[in-house]
């Protein structure tokens, strides 16, 4: 239920845990809980406590996060580098704002944590987040719906131009999460020519016609001649007329 913690790790996560355990098994003494789930040099560092401070859950976890968790520029340092990688957004979110917390953050917090969410996407989600209305106003756990939302769409080659809107484009103008602005060349919709449903048709470069290729032409290249300068067939010499 609960690995041991060797040192190694997320300290600030496990003590999380490990108070989790102990409220849902009820058990009041957390700090003989603590201890027994201590292996290697975090227990070492346990043992090396005054007994009267063994006997206390919250020194311990001072003692453990003094010793393995990140200082103040280390946590701000990760905190502001953090991208999001593809992960649910709610753990995107409770990793920021850990690392916020390490930071010494706490009147700020909310601020600082969705600053960096937003921040922490790829461009098109980040910027379709700094468009909704209120985003600064909003509480943080709506705005992390919002995400979760635009992330989904995203992941399935949909870029939702505002928050909330159901309406999809179509004829594949957004594929592979890039947005299209130029025209079909063929049927001049605003996609690409290999995302157009209208059918393909054959035109002879020859003579211009639709229905066939050059090389099944029925038009000499003399008559192409004759038909592009207006003529039904070699113009006549003086001596002819």
């Amino acid at each position: 239920m609960i690995k041991p913690f060797t040192g190694e790790g997320d300290v600030v996560a496990w003590l999380t845990k490990v108070r989790l355990v102990a409220r849902l098994m009820k058990v009041s003494d957390v700090a003989n809980l603590i201890p027994l789930y201590l292996e290697g040099d975090a227990l070492a560092l346990f043992l090396e406590m005054d007994e009267s401070a063994q006997s206390d859950a919250d020194k311990i976890e001072a003692r453990l996060k003094e010793a393995y968790a990140d200082g103040t520029f280390t946590a701000f340092g990760k905190m502001v580098q953090m991208k999001w990688m593809g992960e649910q957004v709610d753990v995107f979110a409770t990793e920021i704002r850990r690392f916020a917390r390490l930071a010494g953050f706490n009147d700020d917090l909310e601020k600082i944590v969705k600053l960096t969410f937003v921040n922490g996407f790829q461009e098109k989600i980040s910027v379709a987040l700094k468009q909704v209305p209120n985003i600064l106003t909003m509480p943080m756990s709506e705005v992390v719906s919002q995400a979760r939302i635009l992330s989904a769409k995203s992941s399935s080659g949909v870029t939702a131009v505002t928050v909330g809107n159901d309406h999809r484009p179509k004829g594949g103008e957004y594929r592979e999460g890039r947005g299209f602005k130029g025209e079909c060349f063929r049927c001049g919709g605003p996609h690409m020519a290999r995302y157009c449903k209208e059918p393909r048709v054959v035109i002879c470069y020859r003579c211009d016609k639709p229905g066939h290729m050059a090389n099944r032409c029925t038009v000499s290249t003399s008559n192409q001649g004759n038909e592009k300068r207006g003529t039904g067939g070699p113009a006549a010499s003086p001596s002819q007329e």
